[in-house]
């Protein structure tokens, strides 16, 4: 599964997008209250805090259920029994 990562500024102005509208867009815009342009997965912050991991994490919300999504519940699932 193939994603394009990327903030709104690279995505406006640096990248192809009618070439890549094929793939899902993973966008990194912090700040601000809801994406400003259709996304596959949203990263809304880097300042995110889980117990046990030291320094900041990122927040993403994924719109869409993909294998990576399911792979990241798994690694916080075994993170948690870790930490516990």
């Amino acid at each position: 599964y193939s994603m394009i990562y990327c903030n709104l500024n690279w995505w406006n102005n640096y990248l192809l997008n009618d070439e890549l509208k094929q793939y899902d867009l993973w966008l990194a815009q912090w700040n601000v209250g809801a994406p400003s342009v259709p996304c596959g997965i949203w990263q809304k912050s880097d300042k995110g805090f889980i117990n046990g991991i030291s320094g900041n994490v990122d927040l993403d919300i994924a719109y869409k259920k993909t294998l990576c999504h399911f792979q990241n519940l798994l690694i916080l699932n075994e993170l948690k029994v870790i930490l516990n």
